[in-house]
């Protein structure tokens, strides 16, 4: 009786870091204006650095933040994460308009078009404990310069993101 006690014991002990996953690192897809492919990886309990590979306008660009996470934001649950950051982007659209801060240009044909930017990041995360899943809602908006001497403010872009985090 007593051994079987202690194995039982002795196998909850071992299966409590499966349920409780440590969350160091997560890759995952995001939907909103910048749509594409991302990965996180935790430098300390509160600062990541993410990665974003999206495509828009026909082209490709790559988005690197630094984000303080703070747990337990909303006190009915410790599985929520606020998140906040900056970083920069890089890439290029292939695109026959832009737009110069109202108003909008059309070219006569499509044309290769390189991008640099800066990034704000503002979001809401929550982690499954039983699973290695996380989803979040986040707001990055973000300000473009095209190599051909104009620029673009987006205030708005939402999205949604899914992680399998290990």
């Amino acid at each position: 009786m007593k051994k079987g006690f202690f194995i039982t014991i002795l196998m909850i002990i071992l299966s409590l870091p499966l349920i409780s996953q440590e969350y160091d690192r997560a890759i995952g897809i995001r939907g909103g204006v910048t749509s594409g492919f991302t990965y996180r990886h935790f430098l300390d309990e509160e600062v990541a650095m993410e990665g974003l590979l999206s495509f828009k306008r026909g082209g490709i660009q790559i988005t690197l933040l630094r984000e303080i996470h703070q747990p337990g934001l909303i006190e009915f649950s410790d599985n929520f994460l606020f998140s906040y950051g900056f970083g920069g982007h890089v890439g290029y659209i292939y695109s026959d308009y832009h737009y110069f801060l109202t108003e909008k240009y059309f070219y006569p044909q499509k044309r290769f078009v390189p991008v640099i930017g800066m990034d704000a990041f503002v979001g809401l995360e929550y982690v499954l404990r039983e699973f290695p899943l996380c989803f979040s809602v986040d707001f990055k908006p973000f300000f473009e310069l095209f190599i051909p001497g104009f620029f673009q403010l987006n205030p708005g872009d939402f999205a949604f993101s899914i992680r399998y985090r290990f």
